[in-house]
């Protein structure tokens, strides 16, 4: 009872616990790495032109996929625009 776990009593697939209701797959965990990018950059937008009363700071370790945008240049401004556009399939 206190040893490792055995290899075939490891839940797997659909049987696995942090499978439930599919909050937990590839697709789902992308697409939350996607909107924490895009809320990233909004908030970087909006720390650069005032748009809050003070300066809003994330929590935690930035998103995957994130890069941290010099946004006094037109260049960095545009392109943090564009991530944060919806993207149309």
């Amino acid at each position: 009872m206190h040893g490792a776990r055995k290899a075939e009593s490891i839940n797997r697939g659909e049987q696995h616990p942090n499978f439930v209701h599919g909050r937990s797959t590839l697709e789902a965990q992308a697409e939350k790495s996607a909107k924490s990018v895009m809320f990233q950059y909004l908030t970087d937008i909006g720390n650069h032109v005032n748009l809050f009363y003070t300066q809003l700071k994330t929590r935690g370790r930035p998103p995957s996929g994130c890069t941290h945008l010099d946004l006094t240049g037109s260049e960095q401004l545009a392109l943090a625009i564009l991530k944060t556009l919806p993207v149309n399939n």
